[in-house]
């Protein structure tokens, strides 16, 4: 016999098996079985064995089952957290949790602990994870503190792991406690009691909050969970008035009934216009009941629609009308952004009923609505069309791609007519392409791809006046390549004379070639880059086609040319790193001037100590107290830190004290010699810069069966064009000295489609269509390595779903890009937080470092300075994965070491591209960029 928890005495049965305690376990056992596969640890099975054995109670055994049930769910929950959050200590710390809790289950006192909890009320799934462990060992301790709640309070509450804490930090018997608990028993709701304290705090504000919140859930009919609508009056996105506004109530019911979710329409945040926004829309009927025809006529609305879609737009006369003509076009699952023009457009019927049911191009049609918008000519334009071509759905596709302004160029229609009556393409975006090339081509005299390869014809076309408007808006797609015309035949020229690379730029002025600078970036070879700067040394004639000697004819000075451009600060800082990157920022400072003059260019153009500093001025303030060895500008550098760090902030969001200091231990870190004055910040901020010494083993493999297995995603872009010869096909190019670099061969047709890969006889090889998985094994170590390289003869659209697909699917730790570094952000869109390693192989790397660390915040980078090369990748990659199979991880300082020697060996531009690569432990980009972010938390 034992003591039950009212001090009386009964059967251990009685005690034990509450009808409360009979449901809490039932809910377990139906609401989350155990699946048949799970396996428990080999000591917890030694336990089910010791507690059969010694012939305990079924009690215990359930509490067992049922707790072990409860560990399961916890585990398959983490799991989901893991695929959709970031906060690695957060995921850490449950799993830790879970791990304490499922080891505890060797021990009886653990499980008579929880089943003393559930003698009081108190349902295990609330403590397993939550609570110590200790504690619920302790079942003296858990009557004295489960005691000291009043029974008529108990009975109406949920228990919660605070009230196993000496000082659960709140009261049990604070006046109308007990009286708001039974009340929402009665209402069928159950709250903890922090939070019941947390209501009679807002009834303090709002007298009938309790009788207005449980209004609220009761007319959801159970669909709208108490504690969710507690967590949006806590985090203020709804007040305790806007609970006791009966409008506001009934509008948040009404959309609840419809098939929203709380979270849906009362998001966890918001910022005040959003919030006044929300609850215009929860307190006007009208809106409600509009935007729930939606629902009616088949749409599945969601938080975005019912956020994002303006109030005008729900209460236009043809908001209703237009849902319905768009549902029978097939446009079921859009997005608001997508449908606030059609649904409020007067005359939409006349596009929607020639289209067959369900036939919408991939939601082309809504993208085309919004893109034209209400332009009258516009939409007469497409009438026209679509009268024309009733019963056409190539015509409509190709009608459907075109922006508003081919739709207001009569000249352009009636060249996409004549293409679709007579070499009509199956691919819409063909028609257009074709449409589009020949219009330039009447316009100018000039083929499209004779214009954007070439700067000189882009700049003569896109800034005569006379020209139709529509030539221009097609040519700027292409404006990045026609910038970079002049950088790459100064790259194919690199062992000609300067003479002749220096009359590439001839024709163009010094604020042309800024922007060739800035926009080239990496792309551009070193020695390309000071040429296009300086003439790199060349002291002939030519020479007077550099930036450096047009902006001295043509303005001056470069203070006079910067002056005039007012480039702001990212632009500055961009070509500051450029300068850097290329070895030429010192002299760029000497050709400024004096040192005021330079100290004055940068406190205009770069930072000013009145104002902060950004995360970007951080960037490049970084990179230049690391290379200039100009001692007064670092000097000068520091004392605007300094006099920074001496500020307040300007507000609490306001960072620039700290990030000062935090530069300054960057840049002093490691250092033998560091002035008294940076002593403080070094001691400070050094937290924040953690030594990174290898890719460690658990990090990139994982156990499956006998194998460790790292799985590693390599991102191969097509860089295929029409016009565009093969020498030209960089991905392809990548792509081939890749699988060469593996022992094998690829080949493809004249097309540029991949025909067939081998590998060879250390590698297995198979090929899946848009990729190949490659295979490599050491029996030795039992460990493998698998790359999955995605085929550079697919789309964009196609690298980035199977990219993404196996970054998730596979749960790869390693993602490579390979190719221009104009790719670099459409592999970083698809980056998970999963991600440890990622190799930027593309030419200047290190400026998308901040985008990796955003996506995949653990990230260790390698990255180029400069520019990457194939002759560089090829060997890196090869020898961190011998490393892998080796020694199951890579050691970042003997990796160096081992491939400096290789470069040295190799020669050429494999040893002068070399030290542009930043392995992880030398990425001081990397390292401030996550300093940064850490600071924020």
């Amino acid at each position: 016999m034992s003591s039950n928890p009212e001090g009386g005495l009964s059967k251990r049965k009685q005690n034990r098996l509450t009808l409360k305690t009979a449901l809490a376990a039932a809910t377990l056992a139906f609401a989350s079985p155990a699946p048949a596969n799970a396996q428990a640890t080999q000591e917890n099975h030694t336990t089910v064995r010791s507690i059969d054995t010694e012939g305990q109670d079924k009690d215990l055994h359930r509490t067992l089952n049922a707790a072990r049930q409860v560990i399961q769910r916890e585990k398959e929950e983490s799991q989901v957290h893991r695929r959709l959050f970031g906060d690695r200590e957060f995921l850490r710390q449950i799993d830790k949790s879970i791990a304490d809790a499922e080891n505890s289950l060797s021990s009886k006192e653990y499980l008579r602990g929880l089943e003393k909890i559930e003698q009081y009320g108190g349902d295990i799934r609330n403590f397993i994870v939550s609570t110590s462990p200790e504690i619920i060992k302790d079942g003296q301790k858990i009557d004295g503190l489960l005691t000291r709640i009043p029974k008529e309070l108990r009975d109406n509450v949920l228990l919660l792991s605070p009230d196993l804490k000496d000082d659960p930090g709140y009261s049990y018997a604070r006046p109308e406690l007990s009286d708001t608990a039974r009340i929402l028993a009665e209402n069928h709701i159950r709250l903890g009691i922090g939070e019941i304290h947390e209501i009679l705090d807002f009834k303090n504000k709002s007298p009938s909050f309790v009788s207005d919140f449980t209004s609220i859930i009761a007319s959801s009919h159970g669909k709208i969970h108490p504690r969710l609508l507690m967590g949006s009056v806590r985090g203020g996105v709804l007040t305790a008035e806007d609970v006791s506004n009966e409008k506001i109530r009934s509008g948040l019911s009404k959309l609840v009934e419809g098939g929203l979710q709380l979270y849906q329409v009362v998001p966890d945040q918001s910022d005040e216009s959003a919030r006044q926004d929300m609850l215009r829309k929860l307190g006007d009927p009208s809106f409600i009941e509009a935007y729930l025809g939606l629902s009616r006529l088949g749409y599945r609305p969601d938080h975005r629609t019912f956020r994002d879609m303006p109030l005008e737009t729900v209460m236009s006369p043809n908001f209703l009308k237009n849902a319905q003509l768009l549902r029978q076009a097939g446009a079921v699952d859009s997005s608001p952004e997508n449908l606030v023009t059609p649904l409020k457009l007067d005359g939409l019927e006349v596009i929607t009923k020639t289209i067959p049911p369900n036939k919408l191009y991939d939601g082309m049609l809504l993208y085309f609505i919004k893109k034209i918008g209400d332009d009258p000519e516009a939409w007469t334009a497409v009438r026209n069309f679509y009268m024309r071509y009733p019963n056409d759905d190539v015509a409509q596709k190709s009608i459907q791609a075109l922006d508003l302004h081919h739709l207001k160029s009569e000249s352009f229609l009636a060249i996409l007519n004549t293409i679709l009556q007579t070499n009509k393409a199956r691919d819409p975006f063909g028609n257009r392409f074709d449409a589009e090339r020949a219009f330039i081509k009447q316009e100018t005299g000039k083929d499209r791809f004779e214009i954007t390869r070439s700067l000189e014809n882009y700049l003569g076309v896109t800034q005569d006046p006379s020209i139709d408007p529509l030539v221009a808006k097609i040519l700027e797609r292409e404006e990045g390549i026609a910038y970079l015309s002049p950088v790459l035949r100064m790259n194919e020229l690199h062992d000609e004379s300067a003479v002749r690379r220096l009359e590439v730029i001839r024709p163009f002025n010094a604020r042309t070639i800024f922007e060739v600078m800035r926009r080239a970036g990496a792309d551009a070879y070193l020695s390309t880059f000071r040429f296009l700067y300086n003439g790199n040394g060349f002291t002939g004639r030519e020479a007077q086609n550099s930036f450096l000697v047009k902006v001295r004819t043509e303005h001056g000075t470069l203070s006079t040319f910067f002056q005039t451009l007012r480039p702001d600060h990212k632009t500055f800082g961009t070509f500051l790193e450029l300068l850097s990157q290329n070895g030429i920022l010192d002299a760029f400072l000497s050709d400024v001037g004096s040192a005021d003059e330079q100290q004055s260019m940068l406190r205009e153009f770069l930072f000013n100590a009145s104002s902060g500093i950004s995360n970007t001025q951080a960037l490049t303030l970084s990179d230049l107290l690391n290379t200039t060895k100009a001692e007064p500008i670092r000097a000068f550098v520091f004392g605007e830190l300094r006099t920074i760090q001496g500020k307040q902030q300007l507000s609490q969001k306001d960072k620039s004290p700290k990030v000062a200091g935090l530069l300054i231990a960057d840049y002093f870190q490691g250092k033998q010699n560091v002035p008294e004055w940076a002593l403080p910040s070094v001691q400070e901020y050094r937290k924040f810069f953690p030594e990174i010494r290898e890719l460690s083993e658990d990090k990139v493999f994982r156990k499956e069966g006998e194998i460790k297995r790292n799985v590693q995603v390599h991102f191969f872009y097509d860089d295929r064009a029409p016009g565009k010869p093969e020498s030209t096909w960089d991905g392809h190019a990548s792509f081939r000295n890749f699988i060469t670099s593996l022992g094998g061969s690829v080949t493809w047709d004249k097309d540029g489609t991949i025909q067939r890969i081998t590998v060879n006889q250390g590698y297995d090889v198979k090929d899946e269509g848009d990729y190949v998985v490659i295979r490599q094994a050491d029996s030795r170590t039992k460990r493998e390595v698998v790359m999955y390289a995605i085929k550079p003869d697919r789309t964009d659209e196609t690298v980035a779903k199977v990219g993404g697909q196996l970054l998730k699917e596979k749960q790869a730790p390693m993602a490579t890009l390979r190719g221009h570094s104009f790719h670099a952000g459409k592999m970083i869109g698809v980056l998970t937080p999963d991600v440890v390693m990622v190799n930027l192989g593309s030419c200047g790397g290190a400026k998308n470092i901040s985008d990796v660390l955003a996506k995949a915040p653990e990230a260790q980078v390698m990255a180029t300075r400069g520019v990457g090369t194939m002759l560089v990748n090829d060997v890196v990659i090869p020898s961190i994965n011998r490393d892998l199979l080796r020694n199951g991880n890579v050691n970042w300082g003997s990796f160096s070491v081992q491939m400096t020697v290789e470069m040295d060996r190799r020669g050429g531009l494999a040893k002068e591209r070399w030290p542009s690569y930043q392995p992880p432990d030398k990425n001081k980009t990397a390292h401030l960029i996550a300093a940064l972010k850490a600071l924020e938390k």
